[in-house]
C-alpha cells in the first residue's frame, strides 16, 4: 500500500506559479517560444528576482487535508528553498541544491529519492522563476494547436522526461494563469489569481490545486518579505531525533507473528491499550492504517482527510491521532494513521484485519524480518548492534522502501513490499513500456489488485533476477499494462514481493537509510498462481 501525502503532492504543483506585471508584445512580432518566455520573465520581473541579494520570505494561510495552516515559504534561489505549513498537520519541504529532504505528517524528516526529489526539484524550478533561467532542466515549446488569440500553451518535459505538462499564459498580461501536469500516477491542475508585489517581483497570492482522484489544497499568500538573515543554513538536512516513540526493554525484541494462509505477516499491537485485532506488517506501506471497524470501536475522530493511492487506484481516507499504538518494544505517542474498509481482506488472510503497519512505524525502528519462519524483532535503532552484516543504500520515495536490483541486462530501483506476500515482482507499468518487456515473451492475463480496485496485466517469466547477492532463474512475475495507481511509478522498476524475499532474514534499518540481506538456508519451493491474489492487500 501507498499514500499520498497532501502537502507534497500540493508542493509539486500549486508552486508552480507565476504572477506578473502586463507587457504587451509587438503587434507583428511573431509568437514562438522564445517571444513567449521573453515576454513572460519582464513581466514576473524576473531580472530583479535573479540579482536579488537577499532572497524572499512568504508568508500566508495554507489548507492541507482540509486543515487549516499557517505556510511559509524562504528562498535563495530557485536550488535553494525550504517551505512549511504548520498546523494540525505539519509538513516541510526543502531543497539545498542538491538534496531534497522533508519532514512528513507524522513528524518523520528523511531524504527523499525517485519522484518525490525530481518533483520536489521541478516545483522548485518553476515557483522561483528558475523555468525562465537558461539553465532550467525543463524544455518548453508552443503548443500551436491549443494557443488562441486569448491564451498562449506552452507545453513542457523535464530533463528525464518523467514530468510533463501544460502551463496556460493570459494573452492580455503574459501571465500564467493554469498549469497542468503529469509525474506518472496521476494529473494536477492548478489555478492562479491575484498577486503580491516586492521589489518589482509579482508573486500569486491565491493557488488552487486539484488532482484527477479530486483532493484539492489551496495557498493564501499575504506578505512577501526580504530574507532573515541565517547563522547557518535553513536548507541543509540535519536529521532530528523524532519524539513521539518510546523503546521498552522489559518484553522481548521478537514479535507474536501469525502468517496469514496469502503469506502475510500479522503482528498484534495494542491501540489505545486496546486488543483491536489483527494487523498486516507490510513493507510497502506509506501510512499507518486502522480498518473502519477498528476506528469505530476506538471512537476516533477525523482531523482531515486526504487520498490514499494503491495498485488499483485512489480513494479517500479520513485522518486520525490515537493516543499510542505498542508494539512489542515500540511505542508510538500520537501516530498518525489513515482508516478505511480493509473488511475485504479477511478472507483472504482467514483472521479478521484490524489495520496495517508501515512506513510510521518502520521509519522509527529496525526491523528484522524473517517471510519463512516467520519472526519479526523490532529494536532501538540508537543501540541496534550491526556488527558482520553487509549493507545496501535503502531509498524511501513516497515512503517506501526501494533497493537495487537486476534482471536481464537491466539494473534499478525496486520498492521492497512485504505486504505484497506469495507473490515475487510485479514489474511497473511504465518499465514494461520502455524496456519492451513484453516483447517476444510468452505471457498470460493476470490481475493486480487492491485499494481503488483491479488492474490488468500479464503473467511471464524473466530469464534471471538478482537482488541482495542472491540471483533466481526462471522467475515468474507479474507486468503491469496500464498505468494507473502505484504501479504507474515511472521511478522504480517494479515492486519486489514475499516470495522473491523467502531466502533472506531482511534487516531494515531506515533511520540509518539502510538494508540488509542475511542469507538463510533455502525454503521449500512452492508455485503461487500468476494471478496475484496476494496484491489485494495494497
Amino acid at each position: 500500500m501507498n499514500t499520498s501525502a497532501p502537502f507534497p503532492r500540493f508542493r509539486i504543483i500549486c508552486v508552480i506559479a507565476s504572477i506578473a506585471l502586463p507587457i504587451t508584445a509587438v503587434a507583428d512580432e511573431p509568437i514562438t517560444t522564445s517571444v513567449v518566455l521573453q515576454n513572460i520573465r519582464a513581466a514576473v520581473g524576473f531580472d530583479r528576482l535573479a540579482h536579488h541579494p537577499n532572497g524572499l520570505q512568504l508568508t500566508g494561510t495554507a489548507t492541507i487535508a482540509e486543515c487549516e495552516g499557517q505556510f511559509s515559504m524562504v528562498y535563495s534561489d530557485p536550488r535553494h528553498m525550504i517551505e512549511r505549513v504548520t498546523g494540525p498537520l505539519t509538513v516541510v519541504n526543502a531543497t539545498n541544491g542538491d538534496s531534497v529532504w522533508l519532514l512528513d505528517f507524522g513528524g518523520e524528516q528523511r531524504l527523499a529519492s525517485g519522484g518525490e526529489r525530481e518533483q520536489t526539484l521541478v516545483s522548485a524550478e518553476a515557483f522561483l522563476y528558475g523555468w525562465l533561467s537558461d539553465t532550467t532542466p525543463l524544455t518548453f515549446d508552443l503548443d500551436t494547436a491549443v494557443t488562441t488569440a486569448e491564451a498562449v500553451v506552452l507545453s513542457f518535459t523535464n530533463s528525464q522526461g518523467y514530468v510533463s505538462g501544460t502551463v496556460q499564459i493570459d494573452r492580455a498580461t503574459w501571465l500564467p494563469s493554469s498549469w497542468k501536469y503529469s509525474a506518472g500516477t496521476n494529473t494536477q491542475t492548478v489555478t492562479l489569481a491575484g498577486s503580491i508585489e516586492f521589489d518589482g517581483i509579482k508573486i500569486p497570492a491565491h493557488i488552487t490545486r486539484r488532482s484527477d482522484d479530486g483532493e484539492g489544497t489551496s495557498v493564501t499568500i499575504n506578505a512577501c518579505t526580504d530574507a532573515p538573515t541565517f547563522i547557518r543554513s535553513p536548507y541543509e538536512f540535519i536529521p532530528a531525533p523524532l519524539n513521539n516513540v518510546k523503546y521498552g526493554t522489559s518484553v522481548p525484541a521478537e514479535l507474536e507473528v501469525v502468517k496469514a494462509k496469502t503469506g502475510h505477516l500479522l503482528v498484534h499491537p495494542l491501540v489505545n491499550g486496546q486488543d483491536v485485532g489483527w494487523f498486516i506488517f507490510d513493507t510497502g506501506a506509506g501510512s499507518n492504517v486502522l480498518d473502519n471497524r477498528a476506528k469505530e470501536m476506538l471512537k476516533l475522530e477525523s482531523i482531515g482527510k486526504i487520498t490514499v493511492t494503491g495498485v488499483g487506484g485512489s480513494t479517500s481516507s479520513g485522518f486520525y491521532h490515537p493516543d499510542s499504538i505498542s508494539l512489542g518494544r515500540v511505542t508510538l505517542e500520537h501516530p498518525s494513521m489513515i482508516a478505511i474498509d480493509l473488511s475485504f481482506l479477511d478472507v483472504y488472510m482467514g483472521h479478521k484485519i484490524a489495520g496495517v503497519l508501515g512506513y510510521g512505524l518502520l521509519a522509527r525502528c529496525v526491523a528484522t524480518i524473517d517471510m519463512v519462519a516467520p519472526t519479526i524483532a523490532l529494536e532501538d535503532p540508537a543501540v541496534f548492534k550491526a556488527d558482520n552484516l553487509t549493507w545496501s543504500k535503502l531509498e524511501l520515495d513516497g515512503r517506501v522502501a526501494q533497493v537495487e536490483a537486476s534482471f536481464e541486462g537491466h539494473t534499478g530501483m525496486f520498492r521492497v513490499d512485504t505486504g505484497a506476500a506469495g507473490s515475487t515482482v510485479a514489474m511497473h507499468a511504465p518499465a514494461v513500456e520502455r524496456l519492451k518487456l513484453l516483447e517476444n515473451r510468452a505471457t498470460t492475463p493476470a490481475t493486480l489488485g487492491g485499494v481503488g480496485g483491479l488492474l490488468p496485466a500479464k503473467a511471464g517469466v524473466l530469464e534471471w533476477f538478482e537482488i541482495g547477492g542472491n540471483r533466481s532463474e526462471k522467475l515468474k512475475v507479474t507486468f503491469a499494462t496500464e498505468r494507473k495507481g502505484a504501479f504507474a511509478d515511472p521511478y522504480s522498476l517494479g515492486n519486489i514481493g514475499g516470495d522473491l524475499l523467502n531466502p533472506f532474514r531482511l534487516v531494515f534499518d531506515y533511520p540509518h537509510s539502510r538494508m540488509a540481506f542475511i542469507k538463510r538456508e533455502p525454503a521449500p519451493a512452492t508455485d503461487h498462481p500468476t494471478t496475484d491474489h496476494a496484491a489485494t492487500n495494497k
